[in-house]
């Protein structure tokens, strides 16, 4: 809009630790992204849970759900064709996953078992859970 401040806001989503409804350094991130000719972009609670999924999945990377954000708007990006996949891009994943294993525990499509303290029992849980032919 061209304003120089944000506008305050009740946010609500997983992401607490960046659920703020006014930015600290609004008006330094406003004129970094107008310098940069760059933007913001708004991302739902499902699009930082997919985005904990796939980080984890494919790079091996536990992210909290406002580390998750990032990669949540970069995949906006490439959906809306505003990133090539001839393009490189970066995403800081800022906060590890165990700082809010609540909000990880939601993008996750198995919930954890609990076992007891013997290799036998872990065993017999995969077995219940993943014979031997899906285990592959």
């Amino acid at each position: 809009t061209g304003a120089s401040r944000a506008e305050p806001l009740q946010p609500n989503t997983i992401a607490d630790s960046i659920s703020v409804g006014i930015p600290r350094d609004q008006v330094k991130s406003l004129k970094a992204v107008r310098e940069s000719e760059g933007e913001f972009m708004a991302v739902s609670d499902q699009e930082i849970l997919k985005a904990i999924s796939n980080l984890s999945k494919k790079a091996g990377v536990l992210a909290e759900p406002a580390g998750a954000a990032a990669m949540a708007g970069l995949s906006n990006f490439a959906r809306q064709g505003k990133i090539s996949s001839k393009q490189s891009a970066v995403v800081m994943v800022t906060g590890n996953g165990l700082k809010d294993i609540d909000g990880v525990m939601k993008a996750v499509e198995r919930q954890p078992m609990e076992v007891e303290n013997a290799l036998e029992d872990v065993a017999k849980i995969l077995e219940l859970n993943w014979p031997q032919s899906s285990r592959g």
